[in-house]
């Protein structure tokens, strides 16, 4: 018999690290592109 409550837990601890680690992943990008926004500024 499968522990439904240990699954469930594994699972949504699975699912917040795979949302956790994209959200960081936007953050990165998004915070790149603004930096190099600002380089583009400042060679102009």
């Amino acid at each position: 018999m499968i522990d439904w409550n240990l699954a469930l837990k594994i699972f949504t601890f699975g699912l917040s690290a795979v949302f956790g680690s994209l959200a960081i992943l936007i953050g990165a990008i998004y915070a790149f592109g603004k930096i190099l926004k600002n380089i583009e500024k400042e060679g102009n």
